[in-house]
């Protein structure tokens, strides 16, 4: 009896889903935004150096806002260039918040 049934075979396909664009970097050879990333390294590893970058030069003008969550973002001299950047390029309002010192789950969720 099974010999008769028709055979069928689904159709797998993307479903389609609105599409958004956002800036991309200048330089062709480095992940498209939106993205996700990790950096892992040992203090003194160059993770700071790598951000300052991403955000001055590679990723520069790709982002209406940036948030620093750094335990030394007051003390460490190596953010002002990037303190700078945010303040005359991307000028957040008076009164936004975007350096913290420390991480609170429920304040981060916020952003």
């Amino acid at each position: 009896m099974a010999e008769n049934l028709p055979v069928r075979t689904p159709v797998i396909a993307p479903i389609k889903l609105k599409q958004y664009t956002c800036k991309q970097s200048v330089y062709d050879h480095v992940p498209k935004l939106p993205m996700r990333s990790m950096l892992l390294a040992p203090s003194g590893g160059g993770k700071t150096v790598l951000l300052q970058n991403m955000i001055l030069d590679i990723y520069k003008g790709c982002f209406n806002r940036i948030y620093i969550f750094s335990p030394s973002i007051e003390i460490d001299h190596t953010w002002r260039p990037v303190k700078e950047y945010i303040s005359k390029e991307i000028r957040p309002h008076e009164k936004e918040k975007i350096y913290f010192d420390s991480y609170n789950s429920r304040i981060g969720r916020n952003y």
